[in-house]
């Protein structure tokens, strides 16, 4: 697993899903970082959210630090996404 921290979530994602663009994308800080701007300028501490194509599970990882205790529900329809995403949740408390 390579692991990597973006805004302070730690995300640990099996080299074989890291192509030289996320890879990049990640360092520079500009990974998912456009919806991840958007996401928190609108998140409220009462709010409830729907990740759809949850991926690593990353934009569902920011705003549970905001959120009530399952306020976020993430969705993934690839097994092994889906699981990187539970590990996501788990390892930044969420």
């Amino acid at each position: 697993m390579a692991e990597f921290v973006l805004n302070g979530v730690v995300l640990d994602l099996p080299p074989d899903l890291v192509t030289r663009q996320i890879d990049r994308a990640i360092r520079a800080g500009t990974y998912e970082n456009t919806e991840a701007l958007a996401l928190m300028r609108h998140v409220r501490g009462r709010a409830r959210l729907l990740d759809l194509g949850a991926g690593a599970g990353y934009l569902a990882t920011l705003p549970g630090r905001i959120v009530a205790p399952g306020a976020v529900t993430a969705v993934e329809a690839a097994p092994e996404l889906a699981r990187i995403a539970r590990a996501t949740l788990a390892r930044n408390g969420g």
